[in-house]
């Protein structure tokens, strides 16, 4: 009866993560487009000069994300750990006392910036002489945003762990709407537009704040403020937060530790080309996004309910379903990133294209570390395993300036990315080896790496084909769309799928076709 209960659950389950990856893949799309057009807008609305100045001087409020990352991922695996031994009187405890830690850390967070923070844009950043006014008030504002999204992080918490992800996917794209309606108003003033787009920014945060404040408060019963009696609750918040700082910190210092090493080598042209390959990287990021959202909060649910052959089973799927999405993104815009750009930025250059294509390899290596750090991350035991990784993380930023002190282009900046990305994933596999010895390094090299390796190399070979017998066109890149997700399909169903996942697949293909009358061939 147990054993039949448990099969029920978890179909149930796996038919919630279905939907919610379908939603969260919807979301990607219509904020990657939204983002995008965003993004092409910003550039010429601000200009290559103030658009490069303004997310290097953001950049620097950014650096103190790794806390409310930190903090975030926390927040969640303790609601989803406790949903999973349905202790409810916990998940209050857990709300009450993240808000009193994050009302202290954007206390913290306000006067370090304000004082070390302020100091570095004033006398370390390379900023035009025209644009220091609007540089010193764009700061004050980003200081101050980041501050509000501080406090969005309970109530995301929340969604994510009730795995309700529509209302994330709907105020999602209700921030981008702002943002683009924001962005239209912009273009049209005269001047100051880059005092402007900071201060809009930090209206538009307020905004979805309020948003989440008031779904959490008649949605979620856990999200009410009370009193804390339980004090170990931040004992535990604050070590499993402490010792994850350390890998948002790596995150953050490639990210925007890069783009300051940037400014001070190769100044603010640099930081546009490096800035628009970002954009284009959180455009394609958003596909890991849509399957690690959907997919986390069951992972640390099952392993809190001991349900190991089902978490096994969401390891493989994650993974699979996270690389193969994302080679459909990133390998049409690798080859066609000249006409991509163009298209996307109008003006661009050889520096811009080698950042994007560079950037995105970065992407592909990068992703392959969120259902092993998840499974990590549901055992609790991250001591050792964050102090090993994100050290070694951490050497890009000291690699990459000893790489532009030796006088190398701009671009070894992602060569150094890239490399000392892969080293870390391969100690990532040892050490999930060694806290979860259910989990065998060949098995993953044999039915992932393996099979990952043949199913690029044949789309690789499908993209050259098209790029020897068409002229560069934007119906080659439609083409070559098309080309790379049928050929990644059909490699996927022949061999990168096993056999549970591929008749799991079939029934999937067929309940859409009995459903929508739509025509499935596996």
């Amino acid at each position: 009866m147990k054993a039949e209960h448990q099969f029920t659950e978890n179909k149930h389950q796996s038919k919630r993560i279905l939907v919610n990856t379908l939603l969260m893949f919807l979301r990607m799309l219509g904020l990657m487009i939204l983002n995008l057009y965003i993004v092409r807008l910003t550039l010429h609305g601000l200009g290559v000069v103030d658009y490069g100045v303004y997310n290097v001087v953001a950049g620097v409020v950014l650096t103190a994300q790794f806390i409310t990352t930190t903090l975030a991922i926390a927040i969640q695996r303790f609601y989803s750990y406790s949903l999973g031994q349905k202790d409810y009187a916990r998940l209050l405890t857990i709300f009450s006392a993240s808000i009193n830690i994050i009302l202290i850390g954007s206390i913290v967070m306000l006067c370090l910036g304000e004082s070390v923070g302020l100091w570095f844009v004033k006398t370390q950043m390379n900023i035009p002489q025209e644009s220091y006014t609007s540089a010193i008030w764009v700061f004050h504002f980003a200081l101050i945003t980041l501050v509000v999204n501080f406090f969005n992080l309970p109530f995301t918490a929340a969604i994510f762990s009730h795995e309700e992800l529509k209302y994330y996917a709907i105020i999602s794209l209700f921030d981008y709407l702002l943002r683009l309606v924001m962005v239209l108003i912009i273009c049209r003033l005269a001047s100051e537009r880059m005092f402007y787009y900071g201060l809009g920014l930090l209206l538009i945060a307020t905004v979805i704040l309020t948003i989440y404040i008031f779904i959490g408060k008649f949605r979620y019963s856990e999200c009410q403020y009370s009193k804390v009696t339980d004090n170990s609750i931040y004992r535990e918040l604050l070590s499993f937060s402490g010792w994850s700082v350390y890998g948002a910190l790596a995150g953050t210092s490639s990210t925007h530790g890069t783009n300051m090493l940037l400014n001070l080598f190769f100044g603010p042209v640099s930081n546009a080309a490096y800035t628009v390959a970002m954009q284009l990287y959180n455009a394609a990021n958003s596909v890991v996004t849509s399957v690690v959202m959907a997919i986390r909060p069951s992972m640390i649910k099952s392993y809190g309910e001991g349900n190991y052959n089902y978490l096994d089973k969401l390891f493989y799927v994650s993974n699979k379903g996270l690389i193969y999405l994302l080679l459909c993104v990133v390998l049409p815009l690798i080859q066609e990133m000249p006409l991509v750009l163009k298209f996307w930025v109008g003006k661009t250059s050889a520096e811009m294209i080698v950042f994007c294509r560079l950037y995105l390899i970065y992407l592909l290596v990068l992703s392959l570390h969120n259902p092993i750090t998840t499974i990590i991350h549901s055992i609790g035991n991250i001591r050792n395993y964050s102090v090993v990784i994100e050290t070694v993380m951490l050497m890009i930023i000291p690699t990459t300036y000893i790489f532009f002190r030796l006088g190398l282009p701009s671009y070894y900046c992602f060569i150094s990315m890239i490399a000392i990305s892969a080293v870390a994933h391969t100690l990532r596999l040892y050490f999930l080896h060694y806290l979860y010895p259910r989990f065998s390094i060949i098995k993953y090299i044999r039915s992932l790496l393996i099979p990952l390796i043949i199913v690029v190399a044949a789309s690789c070979a499908s993209l050259m084909m098209i790029k020897t017998i068409m002229e560069e066109s934007m119906w080659r890149i439609l083409v070559s769309v098309i080309a790379v997700v049928a050929t990644i399909s059909a490699m996927v169903v022949t061999i990168g799928l096993d056999a549970e996942e591929r008749k799991v697949l079939k029934d999937f293909s067929n309940k859409i076709k009995s459903k929508f009358g739509l025509c499935v061939i596996l």
